[in-house]
């Protein structure tokens, strides 16, 4: 039986694979590595994310809900990471705020330069000019955007588990249980 340890194994050793041993022990190997990245890439993000902190000081949160649906109209029920509709300073991206006690720049309201208005008068969407625009607030938006696109669900499954609620300040990231359907 060859010896794969997690520190050897590469894709040069695949072909000294020679008996169901082999096979086993270079198995092993792989999700031994596999873990070691996990936690590594973890720290890596966490790193990222404070950063971010630090480089725009009107960012106070960001989050973003994970979970397992429990029904899916019977499609197979699977876990998602729901990182591409996030939450930055307690506010969606419809400008609402989850608890009202939440005080903070709605960086997200201000990240777009027009936005459909309502218009009592013609019963209809009007595009115009937002008020609240601030091209650093777009930046914000998008460097988050970018970091939450890099991680795969099973990375955050891993990470934070299932039916979770994520939130990211300064001070570190928290996970809540998060009550859905």
């Amino acid at each position: 039986m060859k010896n794969f340890d997690e520190e050897g194994f590469t894709l040069n050793k695949v072909h000294e694979i020679e008996t169901l041993e082999d096979l086993s022990a270079a198995h092993e190997a792989l999700h031994k590595l596999i873990a070691k990245l996990r936690v590594q890439s973890k720290k890596a993000f966490t790193k990222l994310s404070k950063k971010l902190f630090k480089t725009y000081p009107e960012l106070k949160s960001f989050g973003w809900t994970q979970y397992t649906p429990y029904f899916m109209d019977g499609d197979p029920c699977v876990f998602y990471a729901n990182t591409e509709y996030f939450i930055v300073n307690g506010c969606n991206q419809d400008g609402d705020a989850p608890d009202e006690d939440i005080k903070g720049v709605d960086i997200i309201a201000g990240s777009y330069e027009e936005h459909n208005k309502w218009d009592q008068k013609t019963r209809s969407f009007i595009r115009s000019k937002n008020e609240l625009y601030d091209p650093r607030f777009e930046k914000i938006i998008d460097e988050i955007s970018l970091l939450l696109n890099v991680p795969e669900d099973n990375d955050y499954f891993e990470w934070f588990g299932d039916h979770a609620f994520v939130e990211i300040t300064k001070s570190g990231i928290s996970v809540s249980d998060y009550d859905h359907e």
